[in-house]
C-alpha cells in the first residue's frame, strides 16, 4: 500500500464512527419505503411509484426470525447493514425505459 493510500485511510477512520450509523439509516429507511411499494396492485401506487415496478426487497432489516427462531435485528444491535438489493419487475422494465 502507498503512502497516500495509507493517508487516507486513516483520515477517513476519523469519521467512520459518523458515517457508518448514518449509512446504516439511510439504507434501512429506504429499503423499507421501497418494500412498501411492493404492497401496491398493478392498478394503484405508492408515493409515486406505480404497482409492479418494484416486485422484491431484500434488506436484513426486512427479515423476520426464521425456523430456527434466528432474527438478524438481535445480532446488528447497533443497526442494519447499508446494502440492499430490489427486483424490477416486467411494469419496471417498460416504466424505466429498459425494454423497447
Amino acid at each position: 500500500m502507498g503512502s497516500l493510500e495509507s493517508w487516507l485511510l486513516l483520515r477517513s477512520l476519523r469519521t467512520m464512527h459518523l458515517r457508518v450509523p448514518r449509512q446504516s439509516a439511510s439504507g434501512t429507511e429506504i429499503a423499507q419505503w421501497l418494500y412498501k411499494a411492493t404492497l401496491v396492485s398493478l392498478d394503484q401506487e405508492f408515493d409515486g411509484i406505480p404497482g409492479g415496478v418494484v416486485t422484491k426487497v431484500w434488506h436484513s432489516s426486512l427479515q423476520g426470525t426464521d425456523e430456527r427462531g434466528f432474527n438478524p435485528g438481535s445480532q446488528m444491535e447497533s443497526g442494519y447493514n447499508a446494502t440492499f438489493s430490489i427486483l424490477v419487475g416486467l411494469v419496471g422494465v417498460y416504466f424505466f425505459g429498459l425494454k423497447r
